[in-house]
């Protein structure tokens, strides 16, 4: 995590620069890229990182100011709003990347992996559904999107982030 800390932000700099992309795009080839720069520079067979990006941005046409968030993993962002009512509210901007959700199942059963729990000497679940290479061994990542587990991605587990976007405000208005 560490070095994608290090790294992030200049990675998506190159991507928003490319004429190719929007921030959606760019923040999925930034995402894509810095697994790549992990499991080439590092041993990320059996470790990796989760990640969160918010990435703020005001449309020149319409001054809108929209908050465009990427994610991979079970890292969950939210975003606090102020109520007219003057208390707090919290509005989750993410969804946590869980094997069990059936999108990231049926991705992962597709690739050859299992989706099942840790079972304890009684046969019985102890814990949150993994991802496994080989059930009950190996990889036993508790998460369907990570940046490395190299070995994870062989069973369906990738990098490629989800993006959502929430308007913040509209700057003039």
């Amino acid at each position: 995590s560490r070095q994608a800390r290090a790294q992030f932000a200049g990675v998506l700099q190159a991507q928003r620069d490319d004429p190719e992309h929007d921030e959606r795009s760019a923040l999925v080839a930034a995402y894509l890229e810095q697994d790549r720069a992990c499991t080439a520079s590092l041993d990320c067979s059996q470790s990796g990182t989760t990640a969160v990006s918010c990435l703020l941005a005001v449309d020149p046409a319409t001054s809108q100011l929209t908050c465009h968030t990427a994610w991979a993993g079970d890292a969950r962002a939210v975003v606090g709003t102020a109520l007219p009512d003057g208390s707090l509210g919290a509005v989750d901007v993410s969804i946590d990347h869980k094997p069990e959700r059936p999108g990231e199942r049926a991705r992962i059963e597709r690739s050859g992996g299992k989706v099942e729990p840790i079972y304890d000497a009684d046969g019985q679940p102890a814990g949150p559904h993994r991802v496994w290479f080989v059930p009950q061994v190996a990889p036993g990542l508790a998460m369907s999107r990570s940046i490395g587990d190299k070995i994870a991605k062989e069973v369906g587990v990738t990098a490629e982030p989800e993006v959502g976007h929430h308007e913040v405000c509209r700057f003039g208005a």
